[in-house]
């Protein structure tokens, strides 16, 4: 940490360092869902046993903090921080039906911004989901995914989706 970040705050760029969802390869864009309990409680159906759910912001609710620390995995991976400042707080969570569908019921409960600002799935050191903004509602998902699901989870949603390559779709007049 240098010491200008000590002095203001600021997630340094070491810090932020960790695995990422791999824009090289294509990948699917997932834009414009309103219901976010729902989406996730699609979660626990689309990804394979063993994920991780990733949750970091900067105004994560106190019940929230305590629900995902009692939750957390043995095992995490270091995910890419989205957020530089203020230092947000990170919680791992492990994808199973239960911790999601009770995760789902604080969020109806909890504005947005008290559960996290960004969100991504991970298996082992794969990121499966990344959705940094999540109040953007544009998310980005894995390309090794299968189109069925993709389509189902849209679908259960009411939400587009498209095949993603390089950057970031969910930009303004990039995602047409």
């Amino acid at each position: 940490m240098s010491w200008l970040s000590k002095l203001l705050g600021y997630v340094s760029k070491p810090e932020r360092a960790g695995i990422s969802l791999n824009r090289k390869e294509p990948y699917w864009v997932m834009k414009s869902f309103s219901d976010f309990p729902a989406f996730l409680r699609c979660l626990a159906h689309l990804f394979p046993e063993g994920s991780v759910l990733y949750l970091e912001g900067t105004s994560i609710g106190k019940e929230v903090q305590e629900f995902l620390k009692a939750r957390a995995p043995e095992k995490v991976t270091r995910v890419e921080l989205g957020t530089i400042w203020p230092r947000p707080q990170t919680f791992h969570m492990l994808l199973t039906a239960e911790n999601i569908t009770e995760l789902a019921a604080l969020a109806e409960k909890h504005a947005l911004p008290e559960l996290c600002d960004h969100l991504h799935v991970y298996k082992d050191s794969t990121v499966l989901l990344e959705a940094h903004d999540i109040l953007d509602r544009c998310i980005s998902l894995s390309g090794a995914l299968p189109k069925e699901r993709i389509e189902t989870l849209c679908g259960q949603l009411g939400a587009e989706y498209k095949k993603g390559e390089g950057g970031c779709f969910c930009s303004p007049g990039k995602y047409r």
